[in-house]
């Protein structure tokens, strides 16, 4: 297997994927195309099958667009730990209300979750 990078931009109508160590390019009108019109490019230039052509795709996006999706991440990533936060909190909650001798029942309603659930929690802070 071979592998290349293709650095792939938008311009105007068309996507463009440049293979530099081949110093070859081709054009795709939507991105989804250019993968493959790619590795179709470098088999033909290097004579070989696609089969044996792994192509990396570099997309460079405008900066406003990138800019968007770095903040997008960010806010995943911080909205992952948010939630492994209150589940912790939770679980804690649960687990004082246990230490106080409340029941499971009245631990989930307090909670407002399933009586399963609640016997979960307690059981995780444990």
């Amino acid at each position: 297997m071979r592998h290349f990078t293709a650095d792939v931009c938008r311009d105007e109508r068309w996507w463009v994927a440049e293979v530099a160590a081949l110093g070859v390019a081709t054009q795709a009108k939507h991105l989804s195309e250019v993968r493959l019109r790619t590795v179709d490019l470098i088999a033909t230039a290097l004579d070989c099958e696609p089969s044996e052509i792994s192509v990396e795709l570099d997309i460079s996006l405008p900066g406003e667009v990138a800019a968007d999706l770095d903040r997008a991440r960010t806010l995943r990533e911080q909205s992952a730990q948010a939630q492994h936060d209150a589940a912790l909190a939770v679980r804690a909650a649960a687990a004082r209300l246990r230490a106080e001798g409340v029941s499971i029942r009245d631990i989930a309603t307090a909670l407002g979750v399933s009586y399963q659930r609640a016997h979960q929690l307690v059981s995780e802070a444990s």
